[in-house]
């Protein structure tokens, strides 16, 4: 995705001006582009974190469980009291895992992509090494993106798909602007103005995305587990190969819908920097060198 293509395709329409906003075929378009020609490597960080994520989050709920003299996986833990400390512990971790997992595929796959749009291509290690200073700005900005939004989704769930809106591109700000949680937050509500409702159609194609591909692998998980009776027998049928091959299509659609919507995310920031701020993609990317 050189930048003469993006500025060509009339993706970045140089210069700020009152009035434009996001074009969502512009958007997925050159999300589908980018993806599609950089496919392994966006898909191999997010398979390579995610593998990496789930290690450590066994880890932790192994830790969790011997802190309180509890195996989460028994079937009759020891005492419940212990058994829901524990639990709420493995919660706790795997939130913070999972918050730093992400924060480590946005930093790489941001430096990517913001790469690509400079007509560079970058490797795995030079992504990773590249991303080490500005993770920790991510993660903290995930994690207080992640409470706000379900902050509004407990108030009736629209208050939440209105803070997404504003906090689209948070992310991607503090990764690239290497702003602090706050100021990443409010940059995104500045670029986000007269763009919300068309990201408003991304965002609820992104919802029923999700939704389907979370009713096909529960219900494909449901079938698996219908012949099972008791613990013993939901036990024995997650060791099947049939169950197994359920959870392994589950993780690589997962990791593949992951890359689309985080190249999506940094798109979707470098266009609206072009449409708020007139900055041109190669100009925006060049923070990296």
């Amino acid at each position: 995705m050189a930048v003469s293509d993006m500025n060509g395709s009339g993706a970045f329409p140089g210069g700020p001006g009152a009035g434009r906003s996001l074009d969502v075929a512009s958007l997925l378009g050159e999300t589908w582009r980018e993806l599609k020609a950089r496919f392994g490597f966006y898909f191999g960080i997010v398979i390579v974190v995610g593998l990496a994520s789930l290690a450590a989050q066994f880890l932790w709920a192994s830790i969790a469980g011997a802190l309180f003299g509890v195996d989460p996986s028994a079937i009759n833990p020891a005492g419940p009291q212990a058994f829901a400390a524990s639990l709420a512990l493995i919660g706790i971790g795997q939130f913070l895992i999972d918050m730093i997992a992400y924060g480590a595929m946005f930093t790489m796959i941001g430096y990517g992509v913001m790469s690509s749009s400079f007509g560079r291509e970058v490797g795995f290690a030079e992504a990773f090494a590249q991303s080490l200073s500005r993770m920790g700005r991510a993660v903290m900005t995930l994690i207080l993106q992640t409470f706000v939004v379900a902050i509004g989704v407990l108030l009736f769930v629209i208050p939440g798909i209105i803070a997404l809106l504003w906090l689209f591109v948070a992310a991607p700000a503090a990764v690239v602007e290497e702003l602090s949680p706050m100021k990443s937050l409010s940059r995104s509500a500045t670029l986000t103005e007269g763009s919300r409702f068309p990201l408003l159609g991304v965002v609820v194609l992104m919802i029923f995305v999700s939704l389907g591909f979370g009713l096909l692998i529960g219900g494909a998980s449901f079938a698996a587990m219908s012949g099972a009776s008791g613990p013993a027998g939901v036990a024995a049928t997650a060791a099947t190969p049939g169950f197994f091959l359920v959870q392994a299509f589950a993780f690589f659609i997962l990791a593949a819908l992951n890359a689309f919507f985080i190249v999506l995310a940094f798109v979707a920031y470098l266009q609206l920097t072009a449409i708020k701020d007139g900055a041109d993609p190669a100009r925006v990317s060049g923070v990296f060198e």
